[in-house]
């Protein structure tokens, strides 16, 4: 902001919860650096999920839709200057997910009582051969409990309005998508 104060041309780009390719669900090849992706393979890990957050919203953003939408966003004139908020405002709820999950028998996740989930992850946490799958989320855990928040609400409203204006739409997260993004997971070994 400094630097375009003196005159820079530039863009704030603040991208979404980017998610494998809307294409075919391909992702990054370190796959295992990802904070959400690691956040659902512990759910998927652990089998249970506490009954309070499972139907949470969650906002994918396709990373070739995001890629997509940055470059029109840059090549626009009037963008200098502006901080934009790319990111799929089609969400889908982690109940959904999870289903899905099922019917690809990838995943059996239940939804059980949250001090029942507490105990449960502390017992998994004391087994030093189970815990290695959360080694990754463990920042997630205070005192032993998985902690899940609320996504913050963003208002995109100009970001959205200049998509539409040079006629970007996001795609809808539908359950080919949600199936190519597990595939992907299974397929590359993440969720062994």
């Amino acid at each position: 902001f400094k630097a375009m104060s003196k005159g820079l041309r530039a863009s704030v780009l603040r991208v979404g919860q980017l998610t494998g390719r809307y294409s075919d669900g391909h992702f990054q090849i370190n796959i295992d650096t990802n904070a959400f992706y690691n956040k659902i393979r512990a759910m998927i890990k652990i089998g249970a999920i506490p009954d309070n957050i499972i139907d949470q919203s969650m906002e994918l953003t396709p990373v070739d839709y995001c890629s997509k939408a940055m470059v029109l966003l840059c090549s626009m004139e009037e963008a200098a200057g502006r901080v934009f908020h790319v990111y799929n405002h089609n969400t889908v709820s982690l109940k959904y997910l999870l289903d899905v999950a099922g019917e690809l028998n990838i995943a059996y996740v239940k939804a059980i009582d949250k001090a029942s989930f507490n105990q449960y992850v502390r017992a998994i946490l004391d087994d030093k051969n189970s815990r290695d799958f959360l080694i990754r989320v463990i920042d997630d855990f205070s005192d032993n409990e998985l902690r899940y928040e609320e996504f913050s609400i963003l208002d995109s409203r100009i970001t959205q309005g200049c998509l539409r204006q040079i006629g970007f739409e996001w795609p809808g997260i539908d359950k080919r998508y949600v199936s190519s993004i597990l595939t992907y997971m299974n397929r590359v070994g993440f969720l062994d």
